[in-house]
């Protein structure tokens, strides 16, 4: 029998369809909003501040997945060396941000700003019909991801060619004709608001469960050893990272051309992302563009909500040793949902910063430490670092959205804080000094290596 190695054809199409899945699971409620967003209000340097929007984004989603592959998408494996009740507390954390607190939410919220409002003309404080919209799109996610085998499937071969497709009539359309010239920035960071908005896009986090769904992908398409596994994740992940950059910047340059007939609104904060997107689409396709950006939204949103729906119940059956059902958590994540998106799109990006700032630096220090693990086994460098950076992720969190000046100012003096990264130069210093410390060593469970 030949091998699944050699066979070129089948590897292409099961690339393809991952990279598709991939590509959709990622492109939500943050990616359709925060880029436009961004061109806005970085004018002139609007790639300048995509690149770094982009690298905190997909480019660190990317190392993420190839990171959680090196351990078969075991994240309690991944998180390991920091110790079992911390590296529980930071997965929960990050999964509960995913699902049912913050951007399984959003995508409905999302879908109901700029997918139903526009079209039907129902008023955008309509509680009553969000909270029936909420109703029927959680019972769609539902069904579409109680059958977790065939999520892949479902979103790689019907849902994002539809998505794609729209996304390009859009976007084509700005670039020919775009409806606005490139105006002044009215952003004074525009470094740092590239990274937070890659932030808020919560793909980070997101990378780390999405590598279970891919690699049980891998798996049912007949891929057994760890090679061949992580041969076709982490090509699927290049063609999805790829997609998203065109997308990305796309979406971006909209905002930067078109998106400037709204920038003294957004400047005021009188228009929010989702009215600029709006807006923006109205501008370049009329009546018909905004049953374009509904197909668009609601395509989008839709397999993002499955994606981490899928993600969420399998880490809560995985961490429970099956005593909770996966079936019994997707149905405890989409009524939890279904109950927060009936804050709104506004209130729940509001409250997911604080979250995020806290969250995600030790995130990204946790999965860029893993390439580490197979040369460096003591624990205390990488014990000593995320402690440091969540010290500083906690101030900063504090100080930027409690008012606590004297936090603030602690990490204000930190180099790179002008940048979002006034953690990194701490982290760093403190995982060498963990280096000059005695300690346990990691307990490697699935490690493979990359050679």
């Amino acid at each position: 029998m030949e091998k699944l190695s050699y066979d070129r054809k089948k590897i292409s199409a099961d690339i393809a369809v991952i990279g598709f899945a991939l590509f959709a699971m990622y492109f939500g409620a943050g990616n359709l909003i925060f880029p436009p967003d961004l061109g806005v209000r970085t004018g002139p340097y609007w790639f300048l501040s995509f690149i770094c929007y982009f690298t905190t984004d997909m480019g660190l989603g990317i190392v993420a997945v190839i990171s959680a592959m090196r351990f078969d998408a075991d994240i309690s494996a991944l998180t390991a060396p920091i110790g079992k009740i911390p590296s529980l507390l930071v997965c929960t954390a990050n999964i509960i941000c995913l699902g049912p607190a913050l951007a399984i939410p959003r995508t409905a919220a999302t879908t109901f700003e700029l997918g139903l409002v526009p079209v039907t003309g129902i008023a955008l404080g309509n509680k009553f019909a969000l909270a029936i919209f909420s109703i029927i799109f959680f019972v769609l996610v539902f069904f579409l991801t109680i059958r977790p085998s065939k999520v892949v499937d479902i979103i790689g071969k019907v849902l994002t060619p539809v998505l794609l497709l729209s996304l390009l009539i859009l976007i084509v359309k700005g670039i020919l004709t775009p409806q606005g010239e490139i105006g002044e920035a009215i952003s004074k960071d525009i470094i740092k608001d590239g990274f937070y908005n890659g932030y808020q896009t919560l793909d980070l986090m997101g990378s780390m469960f999405f590598a279970v769904i891919i690699l049980n992908s891998a798996r049912d398409k007949g891929y057994r050893t760890r090679g061949e596994c992580f041969n076709i994740t982490a090509k699927s992940a290049l063609l999805s990272g790829g997609m998203l950059f065109i997308v990305y910047s796309g979406l971006c340059y909209l905002g930067a051309t078109t998106g400037t007939q709204w920038i003294d609104k957004v400047a005021t904060g009188e228009m929010n992302q989702a009215g600029l997107l709006i807006n923006i689409t109205a501008s370049l396709l009329g009546r018909p563009g905004t049953f374009v950006l509904a197909t668009v939204v609601a395509f989008a949103c839709l397999t993002t909500a499955v994606g981490l729906t899928s993600a969420a119940s399998e880490y809560f059956y995985n961490t429970s040793k099956g005593k909770i059902k996966q079936e019994w958590a997707i149905v405890a994540i989409c009524i939890i949902s279904a109950l927060v998106c009936n804050l709104g799109l506004s209130k729940i990006i509001s409250f997911s910063a604080p979250i995020l700032l806290l969250l995600y630096p030790l995130t990204v220090l946790l999965v860029v430490t893993a390439f580490l693990r197979g040369k460096i086994k003591n624990r205390m460098p990488y014990i000593l670092s995320s402690a440091v950076t969540f010290f500083i992720s906690l101030c900063e969190s504090l100080g930027t959205n409690f008012g606590r000046d004297r936090l603030l100012s602690l990490v204000e003096s930190l180099p790179l804080y002008d940048y979002g990264f006034c953690w990194l130069l701490p982290a760093a210093a403190f995982f060498l000094l963990g280096l000059l410390v005695p300690g346990p060593e990691v307990v490697e469970k699935n490690a493979c290596e990359l050679s």
